[in-house]
């Protein structure tokens, strides 16, 4: 079987190794993203709750981290793909530089 693999053409395409970065990097963010918005502050308020401790404040701070879920778990999927990272920076260029790009083109 690994003589099929070490003749075989498979990892030799220009696209796979950038498939591997972005599946690492995604399966990092992906899981900590959840992991310390979620998880995190609401298993530390149930554990407080089980072993009868005082968490004062520590339930808004569940709470607010909670709520900032939804805005932050896209995050991930704009910067590390491509070409969504293009499109994104692409917007945030001033209007001269776009100016001069359409003069030269123009030209």
């Amino acid at each position: 079987m690994f003589r099929y693999f070490k003749h075989s053409h498979f990892g030799k395409s220009q696209g796979v190794p950038l498939i591997f970065v972005y599946c690492g990097s995604f399966a990092f963010s992906i899981t900590l993203i959840p992991v310390l918005l979620m998880y995190a502050p609401v298993g530390i308020l149930f554990c407080c709750l089980m072993f009868n401790l005082e968490f004062g404040s520590f339930s808004s701070i569940a709470t607010a981290s909670i709520s900032c879920y939804p805005a932050v778990d896209p995050s991930p999927t704009m910067f590390i793909v491509e070409s969504y990272r293009k499109a994104i920076f692409g917007c945030c260029k001033s209007p001269q530089s776009k100016m001069m790009r359409s003069v030269v083109v123009s030209m």
